[in-house]
């Protein structure tokens, strides 16, 4: 019975083995991408400064342009925000799926080690009982043990007994026999 739960413990460390290395897996996946979007952010930043940069050098050489490089402006700078803000929610979705992932591995190995102490509690009670019973039927077979060699002790000098009873009537008896047969004799 302790070797099945031993087997089991085994079979769970494994299993606990496998899915942290899942984890760790795809935790080391979404980090890489997290650095991917990280790069993408940090270019389209830079791009974004170029913009701006460029669009400044317009207006400077530009001025007879300027309200129409101001409308073009305002529709950039509207689609920048817009990029930014995509960014910026894809950054959060990914912050957050990384945050989800680490939260399920860390109560997933949190249910796994608890599955672990109970199973080693388990067996550890098992061991202590099994060791109990072996000390009591131990202790049962002992006094057993003395019980008959007090038995097979006493029998041996209840027969040492009989056997000097019986020594002597039948020295008696031969003793009566050796009279009888001298007085037959005589």
């Amino acid at each position: 019975m302790t070797a099945d739960r031993l087997d089991r413990i085994e079979a769970i460390l494994a299993a606990t083995a496998e899915a942290q290395q899942r984890s760790s897996e795809r935790m080391d996946r979404l980090e890489a991408a997290q650095e991917r979007t990280q790069r993408q952010i940090d270019s389209n930043a830079r791009s974004i400064q170029a913009w701006e940069a460029r669009v400044e050098a317009v207006e400077v050489e530009a001025d007879r342009e300027a309200q129409y490089i101001g409308g073009a402006l305002a529709s950039l700078e509207g689609a920048i925000e817009g990029v930014r803000a995509d960014i910026q929610a894809v950054v959060a979705v990914f912050a957050e799926t990384i945050n989800a992932v680490r939260q399920e591995s860390n109560d997933r190995h949190d249910e796994q080690d608890q599955r672990f102490n109970n199973l080693l509690e388990d067996a550890r009670a098992d061991r202590q009982e099994h060791a109990r019973r072996f000390d009591e039927q131990l202790a049962e077979m002992r006094q057993t043990r003395e019980e008959w060699n007090q038995r097979f002790d006493n029998a041996i000098d209840a027969n040492a007994q009989e056997h000097r009873a019986f020594t002597q009537n039948f020295q008696v008896l031969l003793a009566e026999i050796s009279r009888i047969w001298q007085r037959l004799s005589a």
